[in-house]
């Protein structure tokens, strides 16, 4: 096979003969288009720096639908490990009051998600808030909302990415004020 060797023109057929059907995939389990363009890019990225095993590949469509729902499913338990400890460093910290940083870190953590929160497009927003402060189900909102289940669990997936990448990206300011709450006393010099 040509792509194994490198040879990009043949890499970019196989990518335009394919594209469609890996988006298809995606946006069946997702349900959020930019999530399914996720997917197609980050499936083909991997097949490009795994091209040497192609050649070992009896049934590319089966190796390319086997990979597509595997890299969807490990985005997928990766965003709920994700969620879930947000959420436990959140309920952590609002049992956890014993020193005077708690009260500060709690306050500055729930402004930092807020802040996540209230970046993301309306609609997701709107679902995310249905979901995680309101205590809906997938069912409920998709009935409310009149969308499929699917597109509430996709938004709910989108929001969950663009919130993480926003505390991704104020990583600094979380470590030091957890570096606060564990040391009172460098709290009690600032």
């Amino acid at each position: 096979m040509q792509i194994s060797e490198g040879d990009e023109y043949a890499f970019r057929i196989l990518f335009d003969q394919y594209r469609n059907k890996i988006f298809s995939i995606a946006w069946k389990i997702t349900g959020v288009k930019s999530a399914a363009e996720d997917v197609v890019q980050e499936v083909f990225i991997k097949l490009w720096m795994n091209r040497e095993k192609l050649v070992e590949v009896e049934n590319f469509n089966a190796y390319l639908n086997t990979i597509t729902r595997n890299h969807i499913l490990n985005n997928l338990r990766k965003v709920a490990y994700e969620q879930t400890f947000l959420e436990d460093l959140i309920r952590q910290q609002s049992v956890n009051t014993k020193n005077a940083s708690d009260p500060v870190l709690y306050s500055e953590l729930q402004n930092l998600l807020h802040r996540a929160i209230q970046q993301l497009p309306p609609q997701q927003k709107k679902v995310f808030q249905l979901s995680r402060e309101n205590g809906l189900k997938h069912t409920e909102i998709a009935s409310k909302l009149n969308i499929s289940q699917s597109t509430v669990k996709g938004h709910i997936v989108e929001a969950l990415r663009s919130i993480k990448a926003f505390l991704n990206a104020h990583e600094g300011v979380i470590s030091l004020l957890i570096l606060l709450q564990a040391c009172p006393l460098l709290f009690s010099l600032l």
